[in-house]
């Protein structure tokens, strides 16, 4: 295999996509604190979105090193499923880029250190526990997955800066992980997996997560009510965050047999760059 393509495969392997959105999560959590009267210098917050890229980076090779029997039936076309990457060095990988990732976020101060040991730490036990352990494995990884606006805040000296958006943010990436599981079902019962669609049905766990998107719809103007964020905030996240979580909300409920659970996860990933953008503005103009 040459560099390039070893090189090519590695990136794939780590998904820049989601890889995108942590780091921008980050940025957003650090523009929070910042604006919030935190003081860091300038260099810090690059640094910290470079820590909590490289740290999801690990989690997503960890993840699939675990993942290869499932991922034969679920993404035959990933790097470790295909043959590209054999587990053990999917597994090294990612150990090297968490171990990475806790370095770098220790220069940027030690709360950071200690927070990214925290997420690395848990990373490590979801894929090694809590992968089958149902909802509660789907909350860890939400929780992970909206830790970077916390990180992002820390790093800015204002952890508290970041807390709203987290609580916008963890709800729905637990929404995604639950469709996720449903997009994974055949290939999750042949490796044994005890996910919510395997243990209470594919039907159910589409109308949990239509729940999920409903409640979740209702709580999004609460900030602005609550004076907690500007007008800009109410028109973005109404119109690009809420609406589209009750209509697709709404729809799983009343039809869970003809959802597209690849397309709606996907949807909701467009959904949280939607709502950091709103809190951003909400934040701004007040």
């Amino acid at each position: 295999m040459s560099i390039f393509s070893t090189f090519k495969n590695s990136i794939t392997l780590v998904r820049p996509g989601n890889l995108l959105l942590t780091i921008l999560g980050t940025l957003i959590g650090g523009a929070l604190g910042r604006i919030s009267g935190g003081e860091t210098d300038s260099w810090m917050l690059p640094l910290a979105a470079l820590a909590s890229g490289l740290i999801a980076a690990g989690g997503y090779a960890i993840n699939d090193a675990f993942d290869r029997k499932e991922d034969l039936v679920n993404h035959p076309e990933r790097p470790v499923p295909s043959g590209v990457f054999s587990s053990q060095k999917a597994g090294g990988l990612g150990i090297v880029l968490l171990i990475s990732g806790s370095v770098v976020s220790w220069f940027v101060s030690f709360t950071c250190g200690i927070f990214a040991v925290i997420i690395v730490l848990l990373l490590i036990i979801y894929s090694v526990r809590l992968k089958s352990k149902a909802i509660v494995g789907n909350t860890l990884v939400a929780i992970c997955g909206a830790a970077p606006l916390l990180f992002g805040a820390l790093a800015a000296g204002k952890l508290e800066a970041g807390l709203l958006a987290f609580s916008l943010a963890a709800p729905l990436h637990l929404i995604r992980e639950i469709v996720k599981d449903v997009e994974d079902l055949e290939g999750d019962s042949i490796a044994g997996r005890k996910t919510h669609p395997i243990i209470h049905s594919k039907l159910k766990s589409i109308r949990l997560a239509g729940i999920l998107m409903l409640l979740l719809a209702i709580y999004i103007p609460i900030p602005y009510f609550m004076k907690w964020m500007g007008l800009p905030y109410l028109v973005i996240a109404g119109l690009f965050a809420a609406f589209p979580l009750a209509y697709f909300g709404g729809g799983t409920i009343a039809y869970p047999e003809s959802v597209n659970a690849g397309k709606i996860q996907r949807i909701l990933k467009l959904l949280m760059v939607s709502g950091m953008i709103a809190i951003i503005a909400g934040t701004v103009i007040r």
